[in-house]
């Protein structure tokens, strides 16, 4: 196995198991400011249509796509792989990983906000090239909307307030609070 950069359309995307890719708007806007974190997962197929089958990694893919980028960093499994395996990486990329609970994403939101805050100061003005830091150059660098950032940030700082709030399920409960 390798760590390659290849041009996008050297890979095949093939049948894939995930039919609903989600709201791809804000992974390409982020992909745009940070770049692909983590590679693909391609599959170096001898006989294909194209070089290389898409593993795992398909809302990335679609994602760096609309993004218009050229070429994306992958991990290429350069061996023989059967079917099965094959479907396993997918499998496994998509159970094992855990998403961020709503206080971890919001307590990070805000921390980021406070920390960009705290090197450029507050923006006080509404101009496009006026100094400081907003909510909205903090969702802008997140990739997330500005809703939902300010929202991150309120919920955060009323955890500090009302502990009690750690224990909603979900941040739609929390808000209702």
């Amino acid at each position: 196995m390798k760590v390659d950069i290849v041009p996008i359309d050297d890979i095949e995307v093939g049948e894939r198991f995930r039919v609903d890719m989600g709201n791809l708007v804000e992974l390409a806007e982020s992909i745009k400011n940070e770049g692909i974190i983590q590679p693909l997962a391609v599959y170096n197929q001898p006989n294909g249509e194209k070089p290389y089958l898409l593993l795992a990694g398909g809302r990335r893919y679609a994602a760096c796509k609309m993004a218009g980028l050229d070429k994306v960093p992958v991990r290429v499994y350069d061996h023989e792989l059967t079917l099965a395996e094959q479907r396993s990486i997918e499998l496994a990329e998509n159970l094992y990983r855990k998403n961020l609970e709503w206080q971890e994403q919001a307590r990070l939101a805000r921390e980021i906000y406070m920390l960009q805050k705290s090197v450029y100061g507050d923006k006080i003005s509404t101009s496009k090239d006026a100094g400081g830091w907003s909510v909205r150059d903090t969702a802008k660098f997140i990739g997330r909307s500005v809703g939902t950032v300010s929202e991150d940030i309120r919920l955060a700082e009323m955890v500090e307030k009302v502990p009690e709030l750690l224990e909603c399920r979900t941040r739609e409960e929390a808000v209702k609070k």
